[in-house]
């Protein structure tokens, strides 16, 4: 009887819950239609805005990576916030999503990102293994006032992790590399040729689910981690509100 009775309390709360994290999203949505129904902003007012407000933040990421997460994709938003990005001077977007999806349509992203600009993509670099010629930006990635746009998946973080340890292995066994040679510097070297980008100062994840999701985990020892409780219908403040929270933070690198 006393089993029971805490069975049904506990699946009155979890009703609760989820009726009350579907009201949020709920509010969430018909907010920001209201403010986009009054507010009408055009893109370039966007831009504008965005270029007012960076200046007055103490740092920008150079890297800043979007987590999908379990959402369901949705392209030209993904699409507004890399322009927003190089709007705001931020050098390196990445749109992760764990299952692949995204990067077998990466073709209807980059569409939709010369349609938003409106012109050829000109000084956009896309995908994580272009090479670029310019000065040192960091990490040792070069750029010369490039935008770069990668679309990663699992392959990419722990996918690739484990095909460097098959690598080095290989190595060991035909004694082209030693094993007491195999350190830190030489992981993140192979690491950093494969991959091809610094390390990631901001990552935001989207939706529900508070996760990594397999994300660069060799990269993301610094990374600071925002929530966005969707990036459906995402708006401009909403953007720069992140960046005003990763000026603020305070990362601590360690000795």
């Amino acid at each position: 009887m006393t089993l029971n009775l805490y069975r049904i309390i506990w699946l009155f709360l979890h009703a609760l819950y989820s009726a009350l994290q579907y009201t949020e999203y709920m509010w969430i949505s018909f907010r920001k239609k209201c403010e986009e129904l009054l507010g009408q902003d055009s893109v370039e007012n966007e831009f504008k805005f965005i270029s007012k407000q960076v200046k007055l933040f103490d740092k920008l990421p150079c890297h800043l990576v979007v987590i999908v997460g379990t959402e369901t994709i949705s392209f030209k938003d993904l699409a507004k916030i890399a322009i927003w990005c190089m709007t705001a001077g931020i050098s390196f977007i990445s749109f992760y999503e764990h299952n692949g999806v995204l990067k077998k349509n990466e073709a209807k992203l980059f569409t939709l990102l010369s349609e938003l600009r409106n012109c050829e993509l000109g000084n956009i670099v896309l995908g994580k293994n272009t090479l670029l010629n310019g000065v040192v930006k960091k990490n040792g990635i070069t750029s010369l006032n490039k935008f770069q746009v990668n679309i990663l998946s699992w392959r990419d973080g722990r996918g690739g992790l484990v095909d460097i340890t098959s690598r080095l292995c290989r190595l060991v066994k035909t004694a082209e590399v030693k094993s007491c040679e195999i350190d830190q510097d030489l992981v993140g070297s192979l690491i950093q040729s494969e991959v091809n980008i610094p390390d990631p100062d901001l990552a935001i994840y989207c939706g529900k689910t508070c996760s990594t999701f397999g994300l660069l985990p060799w990269q993301i020892r610094v990374t600071e981690f925002l929530h966005l409780p969707t990036h459906h219908n995402i708006n401009v403040k909403e953007f720069v509100s992140l960046l005003d929270r990763f000026g603020c933070c305070e990362q601590r690198f360690g000795k």
